[in-house]
């Protein structure tokens, strides 16, 4: 099991190496920190406002699906993912 963790963080910095190699001629890379920045400062707000406001819902679904929570993917939809790879 320690090894597929190991591996998946592997990938998983090769795919972020990667995406900055092919957006380095697009984007400065100098963004990126700002960006990752913005992004965990908004987190963090999120999550402070969910506790500071208990009783308010803090994610609300635009379109309302009947989905089981236990098991919420169909069988079709999941051979249409199998498919796609």
């Amino acid at each position: 099991m320690p090894l597929v963790i190991m591996l998946s963080s592997v990938f998983y910095v090769t795919g972020v190496l990667f995406s900055i190699e092919v957006t380095a001629t697009y984007f400065a890379v100098r963004n990126y920190w700002r960006g990752f920045f913005a992004a965990v400062c908004a987190a963090i707000l999120f999550r402070l406002c969910a506790i500071l406001f208990e009783g308010e819902d803090t994610v609300t679904a635009l379109f309302k699906t009947t989905l089981r929570h236990e098991f919420p993917f169909d069988a079709l939809e999941l051979l249409a993912f199998a498919a796609i790879g």
